[in-house]
């Protein structure tokens, strides 16, 4: 891991001709991350995994950690299909018109299919 760190300031710095910075900060809790969230949406759908399952699973877990509500939409040759499709997901409360909240969604393109998630948690 360091020494990709390392060959990765390197190239940065022969790119941008100056020197470089990078700072890396822990995730306190990765089930509250939309990106985490998506990659191992992603990643389980991959290994075949029934994306229903390993949709529904993965909500549970985040509202288990405290986010107040999820949605989240799979689209594109699901389970291997012929047709593509499009499924959506929704658990607990997700008004998009508060300004109040924190949400953070996530697109993510993958070889066949598409994962759009949002995830919305409070204080």
């Amino acid at each position: 891991m360091v020494l990709k760190l390392i060959s990765l300031k390197k190239r940065l710095r022969k790119l941008t001709k100056k020197d470089v910075q990078i700072n890396i900060f822990e995730v306190k809790r990765p089930e509250l991350d939309a990106d985490l969230v998506g990659q191992s949406y992603c990643q389980q759908i991959e290994g075949r995994v029934n994306f229903k399952r390993a949709i529904k699973m993965a909500m549970v877990t985040t509202m288990r950690m405290g986010a107040q509500g999820v949605q989240s939409m799979v689209s594109g040759r699901l389970n291997g299909a012929e047709m593509a499709r499009t499924q959506q997901f929704k658990e607990g409360r997700i008004p998009l018109h508060t300004l109040e909240l924190i949400l953070t969604m996530h697109y993510l393109k993958h070889l066949l299919f598409m994962v759009r998630l949002v995830l919305k948690y409070g204080f």
